[in-house]
């Protein structure tokens, strides 16, 4: 197979700190960039200029909205590049789209038919903001889950007749001939939290490119919270922020964010009618129970099933991660209880289960709510 020319399109707005990380992270990758600038008044259209294979062009908002203008763009930019790109990608400046080899990974997808990619998300996160001359994926390996940053980032621009973004391009409603991979191999690194002073300027700067439309419909809210709420916004995600599966040689075994909730979902241990009727916020959002106590649940002190006390296993086994996966991987096999109120050892002599046999998935599919 010849070599596969590759697009990117992306919107710019006074981003000249990002833009050397955004070149150097991309440039192996990417054979012409596609910049739509929304009137910079810093260095970004110098910096823009002075790449060799970048096209800047420039957008104006319109109906006093850049989140409507920014999803009418990227719903028709990439047009340009069908019958000259086999593949375009659409992240934001900020996102940096990691696979150990990306380019190689897309030619396989193309041989196996695939024409559209979404993204396992990561809010990356750093107390101070990096020096200029790193690669960020190997300065700041340690983020949060961000549900919010799985989307469609990678297609096959012939492929595909309608992309249907929706605010900030969160989700899409790809038409066409859409065929998606088996599993999702890319993740997406979204640098923005890289200090709180950094975040709080970015933020200040955004806020001035909202609209009325904006303020109304909540695009862009978070950039107007005050500063204290966003300072302590990011020291949540500081003190939650674990190195990212895949990033940093030393987690080279560790499971990614798939895997842990295939593994979770797997056990049983996840009791949904349990979850549910407990956490009244999460059954009326209707997200997956699995799901969102990977993501949040544990963090949050929630339990999984009537019989797993997160916040007493935490303590009880200094536990830094989800500790329902401790407790599979770890916990249970060393014979450890899941909270002061359940004995393995007793439940399974009581009901006679054999020695692979999980005593708290037996309790939790033999029993009602609790």
């Amino acid at each position: 197979m010849s070599r596969q020319v590759i697009h990117f399109y992306t919107l710019c707005w006074n981003d000249e700190r990002m833009l050397p990380f955004f070149f150097r992270h991309y440039d192996e990758l990417i054979d012409h960039y596609y910049i739509y600038d929304n009137g910079s008044t810093d260095s970004s259209l110098a910096l823009l200029a002075a790449h060799p294979r970048t096209t800047a062009q420039s957008f104006v908002t319109e109906d006093d909205s850049f989140g409507v203008t920014e999803v009418r763009m990227s719903d028709t930019i990439w047009r340009h590049s069908i019958g000259r790109a086999d593949w375009v990608v659409m992240t934001d400046l900020d996102e940096h789209l990691y696979h150990p080899d990306l380019r190689g990974y897309l030619a396989e997808c193309s041989a196996a038919g695939v024409t559209v990619l979404d993204s396992i998300g990561y809010e990356m996160i750093a107390e101070s903001f990096p020096p200029p001359e790193v690669r960020l994926s190997e300065h700041v390996r340690r983020g949060v889950r961000s549900l919010g940053h799985d989307k469609l980032c990678i297609f096959d621009p012939a492929a595909v007749t309608a992309t249907n973004f929706r605010a900030g391009r969160h989700t899409a409603l790809p038409q066409g001939r859409i065929v998606w991979p088996t599993a999702r191999e890319i993740k997406m690194l979204h640098y923005k939290k890289l200090g709180a002073d950094y975040l709080l300027a970015r933020h200040q700067s955004l806020s001035q490119g909202l609209g009325s439309h904006d303020v109304t419909m909540g695009f862009g809210r978070h950039y107007l919270w005050e500063a204290g709420r966003t300072r302590e916004d990011f020291e949540g995600h500081l003190q939650y922020a674990r190195p990212v599966p895949g990033l940093d040689g030393d987690i080279s075994g560790a499971l990614d964010e798939d895997e842990i909730e295939r593994l979770i979902s797997r056990s049983g241990l996840v009791d949904e009618d349990y979850y549910y009727s407990h956490y009244r916020d999460v059954a009326n959002a209707m997200v997956d129970p699995v799901r969102h106590f990977c993501l949040h649940g544990w963090q949050e002190g929630r339990r999984p099933n009537a019989w797993f006390d997160t916040e007493w296993y935490i303590a009880q086994h200094d536990c830094h991660e989800n500790p329902l996966l401790h407790y599979l991987t770890i916990g249970e096999p060393a014979g450890a209880a899941p909270s002061p109120d359940f004995d393995p050892e007793q439940y399974r002599q009581k009901h006679g289960l054999a020695g692979h046999e999980s005593p708290l998935a037996h309790c939790v599919s033999a029993n009602a709510i609790r």
